[in-house]
């Protein structure tokens, strides 16, 4: 092949491809990649900061995924410096023999990584139900996921000759691609079985068809790394494995690469439902009003509405695991809602206990326990406040207005971690 020319008047290129050199192709994979996993994270972080507190398990474990996905990167940058990428034939036996052990140590990384980022999605549906049933099954797949982690590697580690596995070139890997097979085989059915937890998650909970499709939507954005990793195995070169590893597995690394930085990216993205709701048209600021704000009670009187903060609401838990809110009975609390609500009734023309001509009164309020939600912090209620008239002596020819009744909603924001 002849010799690149750079063009008089322009600065030679960072990398050329050619046959023998893919080196190039590797670096821009993993720069883009690594670009966006730290931009996810300090997304994340800000989140948990500020609008969906606190730091959790699955933060945890996230955070432990994108220090071990910043130290394969690099590792992989270094090795690509060193030779990765290129065919073995432009190598020195040291460059060679230090370029196997970078990528023998980039791949452990890379597993590592994946293995705490599907633990991080457990982690966070463990995060989102107080429900029992649904915890066991979610620590089961936590327990899982750390059991495919431990074993996937030792799968890739424990390879070749055992007494340097990190030596591929002119060894003898029998059944090496069949391994391969089978971990990214069960890549893929971890990947299935975190999305049918989130469909076992929202399946019984007593949500709109439309919040219900929400969450599910945004875990479902986490599929498409299924056809990222059958691309990887695809590319996965059997034959070059053992004769040209730093070359003929390059697209194999690249894919390796996208699945992993893929991988970290959907793990954030369920948390940034709260992140994109609070942006609002603020220019580009967040709504701090309605991230902070909690739910409100609201009546209306005759035209005139007053909402109540709920959070003073006192929280109980039934038998059944669902958690429901309580009114506070304190009464230095209560009576000033029942003077207002009668101060109201008086201002707009209706009766007042102070009439010496009828008698007034304000009918039950109906503590009723509702839920909105089956579960955990979904659940809220509210009391349904009812004036009711009462034919006392006089009242069926006064020409003053009588409430009969009050209408009154509830809006309450979701205290998911997503």
């Amino acid at each position: 092949m002849s010799e690149f020319t750079v063009p008089a008047g322009n600065a030679p290129p960072f990398a050329v491809v050619t046959a023998t050199d893919r080196t190039g192709w590797i670096i821009i994979t993993l720069a883009y990649g690594l670009s966006w996993v730290l931009l996810f994270s300090v997304i994340r972080i800000c989140i948990r900061l500020t609008i969906a507190p606190p730091f959790g398990l699955d933060d945890v474990f996230l955070g432990l995924a994108t220090i071990f996905t910043i130290a394969q990167s690099s590792t992989t940058l270094y090795a690509a410096s060193r030779g990765l990428g290129k065919s073995v034939e432009l190598l020195s036996p040291e460059a060679l023999t230090e370029v196997q052990k970078l990528f023998y140590s980039s791949t452990i990384l890379l597993n590592f990584a994946l293995g705490l980022s599907k633990c991080s999605i457990a982690a966070l549906l463990l995060r989102m139900t107080p429900v029992r049933r649904q915890l066991l099954v979610f620590k089961g797949a936590l327990v899982f996921l750390a059991t495919w982690t431990v074993a996937s590697i030792l799968a890739v580690a424990l390879q070749c000759n055992l007494s340097h596995p990190w030596v591929l070139v002119g060894e003898e890997c029998p059944g090496m691609f069949l391994r391969w097979k089978i971990v990214e085989s069960l890549d893929v059915i971890t990947e299935l079985g975190l999305f049918a937890l989130v469909l076992y998650l929202v399946w019984n909970v007593r949500l709109q068809t439309m919040q219900k499709a929400t969450v599910v939507i945004v875990f479902a954005l986490r599929l498409p790394i299924i056809m990222i990793i059958a691309f990887r195995i695809a590319t996965f070169d059997e034959a070059g494995y053992t004769t040209n590893p730093t070359l003929d597995e390059t697209l194999f690394i690249i894919w390796s690469q996208a699945e992993l930085g893929f991988s970290i990216v959907a793990a954030t993205l369920p948390t940034l439902r709260r992140f994109i709701s609070g942006l609002a048209t603020y220019y580009g600021a967040l709504n701090q009003k309605k991230a902070n704000e909690g739910s409100t009670y609201e009546i209306r009187l005759e035209g005139e509405t007053s909402k109540i903060p709920l959070a003073s609401v006192t929280k109980s838990v039934d038998h059944e695991g669902r958690r429901f809110a309580q009114p506070d009975t304190q009464p230095n609390e209560k009576q000033p809602l029942r003077n207002s609500i009668l101060g109201r009734a008086s201002k707009n023309g209706g009766c007042s206990a102070s009439d010496s001509n009828q008698d007034c009164q304000i009918g039950n309020r109906n503590n009723e326990q509702q839920p909105l939600g089956e579960w955990g912090n979904r659940g809220v209620t509210a009391t349904h406040v009812v004036a009711q008239d009462s034919n006392s002596r006089g009242s069926n020819e006064s020409q003053q207005m009588i409430i009969k009744s009050m209408s009154w909603a509830v809006e309450h924001e979701s205290n998911w971690p997503i």
